[in-house]
């Protein structure tokens, strides 16, 4: 809702079971499942984990927004879910916030 957060990344085999496209709109909830806001998808792309740049994770906009904070984070968040590895493919989403709810 502040701005810092412009993109989110995820398993490439995630999103064949939701696929979205470049200008799609998206309702996004809290923790309560309750609305925050819309966004709107400005670009998608398909990047390996080992091939995330500096600039990449900083969109993401979490922790102290480096490259290091993002690797830990993401790599213990994919071992949970299983499906970790060095070259994994994600798809990395950039968007734009469009209105607060």
């Amino acid at each position: 809702i502040r701005g810092e957060k412009r993109a989110s990344c995820g398993a490439l085999a995630s999103y064949y079971h939701e696929p979205m496209l470049p200008g799609s709109y998206n309702i996004i909830l809290n923790g309560r499942d309750e609305p925050v806001c819309v966004i709107r998808t400005m670009a998608l792309r398909v990047v390996r984990y080992c091939d995330v740049t500096e600039a990449l994770a900083s969109l993401e906009g979490e922790g102290d927004r480096s490259l290091a904070y993002w690797k830990a984070s993401h790599q213990a968040f994919f071992e949970r879910e299983g499906t970790w590895a060095p070259d994994m493919e994600l798809v990395f989403e950039e968007f734009e916030l469009v209105e607060v709810v």
